[in-house]
């Protein structure tokens, strides 16, 4: 026992050197991973202000080009002034209809009727000639709110001298004072690609805008340190995530939109097409240097879905990966600000991932719900 006592001493001290040995390994390791961390941050950020320097760019330079020359453009056919009222009506309408307060607010949305008179007298007339012709009615459905648009155009003085074989609404649909009605019907046909297809180019036009500057107004938002917080918060499980599925670094916009499947966010949120046109349309930007390029002629082809599967030039980075889930949880999440909208998502991805992996329930708690 005596002779025993020295070499238990020496054990102890051994096996003492290896832990101080092993917890200056793990030290080490954990600085060089919180390194790595720090860049690829500082890359985003990089990236998110290069988006940003060049969205300012493109605004002064277009700011120094004279304005172009309109040209005068043909009145809209038929079956584009159709779509184009039919999705503001449908933006609008309540239970397939507009009552007089709904008929009002298109009305200042889209800055027809001079006078609040004028807006209630167009609905008057046209519920006056719904009860002429035996139909009461204290709404207006579709065929009534195309005519009230044009009782009120009449009251605004537009369209006058309008030819036979054009009615005011058709001539109003291609003046410039359209802008701000085809701009609201851009926005509302984004998810309606098909509907989108059969509304001309102009009307693709706007809706390549609407969506160009949207993902302007939110890289900024992105950019933001308190945001950026969120994203170093939860930036191991992302990564594991990301890692998990994908091939050379990268995700193909299919597996990208599988993994969202995976993690409930498609379709809980948003639909399985809105989250595969929105990859799809950051792939493009970052791959193309060349904004005219990326504006006028790939963002219209996605738009339209003609988005080709499994591309090789159209896989996202883990970077990209996470700015897509930023520009997700803006536009679905709720929230006061932009942080608490992203902690919102990346904290619903958490729990999703908890309980695949635990199995313990096959159902998950929206965002909001209190677990005490």
């Amino acid at each position: 026992r005596v002779v025993g006592e020295p070499r238990a001493e020496m054990r102890v001290s051994e096996l003492a050197e290896e832990m101080a040995t092993l917890n200056e390994d793990a030290s080490a390791l954990d600085s060089e991973l919180l390194q790595v961390q720090r860049e690829m941050l500082e890359t985003m950020r990089s990236q998110l202000n290069v988006e940003r320097e060049r969205n300012k760019a493109l605004s002064a330079k277009l700011a120094t080009q004279p304005p172009p020359k309109k040209e005068p453009k043909e009145p809209s056919t038929r079956s584009e002034m159709t779509n184009v009222l039919k999705a503001i009506f449908g933006e609008y309408a309540e239970d397939g209809a507009l009552s007089r307060r709904r008929w009002a607010k298109v009305c200042e949305d889209l800055g027809l009727g001079r006078r609040r008179r004028d807006i209630d007298m167009a609905f008057c007339e046209t519920r006056r000639a719904r009860l002429q012709s035996g139909r009461a009615t204290n709404s207006l459905d579709f065929p009534m709110f195309l005519h009230a648009l044009d009782a009120v155009l009449a009251r605004d003085g537009r369209g006058l001298g309008a030819p036979r074989h054009l009615s005011r609404l058709e001539i109003y649909l291609a003046s410039p004072d359209s802008a701000c009605l085809r701009a609201r019907a851009a926005a509302v046909l984004l998810d309606q690609p098909k509907l989108l297809a059969t509304c001309g180019p102009d009307m693709l036009r706007a809706a390549a805008a609407t969506v160009d500057a949207t993902l302007s107004a939110e890289c900024e938002l992105l950019a933001h340190p308190a945001v950026l917080a969120v994203v170093e918060e939860h930036f191991f499980r992302l990564e594991r995530l990301f890692d998990d599925r994908a091939a050379d670094s990268r995700l193909s916009i299919d597996r990208a939109t599988a993994l969202l499947a995976d993690c409930w966010v498609v379709p809980t949120f948003v639909s399985y097409a809105s989250a595969r046109r929105l990859a799809a349309v950051l792939v493009a930007r970052d791959a193309h240097d060349d904004g005219d390029a990326f504006r006028h002629r790939l963002l219209p082809d996605i738009l339209l879905d003609n988005i080709p599967h499994n591309s090789d030039h159209l896989r996202l980075s883990f970077l990209l990966f996470v700015e897509l889930l930023g520009h997700l949880a803006l536009r679905t999440m709720s929230g006061t600000n932009p942080q608490t909208r992203v902690r919102a998502l990346f904290d619903w991805i958490k729990r999703t991932t908890l309980d695949a992996m635990s199995r313990d329930s096959r159902r998950v708690t929206p965002p909001g719900t209190d677990f005490s």
